[in-house]
């Protein structure tokens, strides 16, 4: 016999496992909060602000160069194995080789650090400049070529293989 206790409904739990199952959701939600509110300094850059005022720059710079049409061939002259020259074919925007320019290039390795050089450029005449270099490593490079003529400016970025 059954002595006062009231017997359950089948079911009766149904509504139970939805409150549960937000339950669950609620504290998911909350841990990753909490890590994420504790893992994130929400700093991303040193001195973002600093790198979008020079990237302001490089756009402009960028469009200064457009305008002046200035265009530099470069390839890698090879005497012996690790060693030769730098040359670039510098011209204008019609074809015209460019005289009277100071120029240097930056090389640099792109898959390892510390082996950059940064040489002048000696005319060689007719458009031409010339460095000299001795590479530690064969492979690919990244040349860029900066040009100054007065207020013009002009630069550009070209691989080369070293044999």
């Amino acid at each position: 016999m059954n002595m006062g206790r009231k017997s359950r409904k089948p079911g009766w739990w149904y509504p139970w496992t939805f409150v549960a199952m937000f339950g669950v959701v609620i504290v998911a939600n909350g841990a990753l909060i909490w890590f994420a509110r504790s893992s994130f300094s929400g700093l991303t850059d040193e001195g973002a602000y600093d790198k979008g005022i020079g990237y302001n720059r490089a756009l402009e710079g960028a469009a200064a160069q457009a305008r002046l049409g200035w265009r530099a061939d470069v390839g890698f002259v090879s005497s012996v194995a690790g060693r030769g020259a730098i040359e670039a074919r510098i011209t204008d925007r019609a074809g015209r080789p460019m005289d009277g320019l100071e120029a240097e290039i930056l090389l640099r390795r792109p898959a390892e650090a510390g082996l950059d050089q940064r040489l002048a450029l000696v005319p060689q005449g007719a458009g031409m400049f010339r460095a000299e270099v001795t590479v530690p490593k064969p492979g690919q490079w990244i040349v860029r070529v900066h040009a100054f003529r007065g207020a013009d400016v002009f630069q550009q970025e070209t691989r080369v293989v070293v044999p």
